[in-house]
């Protein structure tokens, strides 16, 4: 076993827990269906962040509440990206609902700040201003971030299937992404944490928490491009203490 996923004090997980999939920036949370293929033997959940349109949300906490209220008891959180935010929020708000956490090339903090690695300033800019000018061609940009190292065509059609393209939420989300700070929130979770990392994710540069941290080979879609190797580093995460006592 990974000498970093050993380290984590786990809880057990039954085929009967949830695994609860959540999406990154403009995509649906459908884009884990290589990787939630692989748990056919438990109950899968894809949960998609709120359409801003469809309802009246104007607060990161709001929309937690939204999310909260869609995720069934006892559930694994696995979140891709910006949805880490809520994720890592929704333990905290609803400490004894959630079982485990993990971190798909995520953070607390995107933004990058003092000794701290992560968005810098330019591309934040750089990102709001395409926003704002061509959302469309933002989202081609961010499509190609997303399938660095190399531009596979499987994958980039895949990412586009799963895309959305509602600008209010684009925008709205975005704003969080760039505006929010969970690094002391993160710190205070006491349920078992994984931190995944595509080694050469050209969006978020690899950064170290308290939590074991394990790095997968691909970028920031790292686990659309080797659903096999991600869905069996869950698999040991999920199941350490679940194996018989020797």
């Amino acid at each position: 076993m990974n000498k970093n996923i050993a380290a984590s004090k786990m809880t057990e997980i039954t085929n009967k827990t949830p695994l609860v999939f959540l999406p990154g920036w403009g995509f649906k949370a459908s884009v884990w269906e290589p990787v939630a293929d692989q748990f056919s033997d438990r109950p899968v959940h894809f949960v998609n962040l709120p359409v801003i349109d469809d309802i009246d949300l104007h607060s990161f906490k709001s929309i937690t509440a939204v999310l909260n209220n869609q995720i069934p008891v006892n559930a694994v959180l696995i979140a891709w990206s910006l949805s880490g935010l809520f994720a890592i929020q929704l333990c905290r708000d609803y400490p004894e609902k959630y079982r485990s956490l993990i971190l798909a090339a995520s953070s607390p903090r995107f933004l990058a700040g003092a000794n701290f690695p992560g968005i810098s300033l330019d591309q934040k800019n750089d990102f709001l201003g395409r926003a704002s000018e061509n959302l469309p061609a933002l989202t081609k940009y961010f499509l190609r971030l997303c399938c660095f190292p190399g531009c596979c065509p499987r994958l980039m059609n895949e990412l586009k299937t799963q895309s959305i393209s509602e600008k209010r939420s684009l925008n709205f989300y975005l704003e969080i992404l760039f505006n929010t700070d969970l690094r002391k929130t993160l710190e205070k979770l006491e349920l078992p944490i994984l931190q995944l990392s595509g080694k050469n994710d050209a969006i978020l540069p690899i950064q170290d928490f308290s939590c074991p941290r394990i790095n997968l080979p691909g970028g920031h879609a790292f686990f659309m491009k080797h659903p096999d190797i991600t869905a069996s580093i869950l698999k040991e995460f999920l199941y350490a203490d679940s194996k018989p006592k020797s």
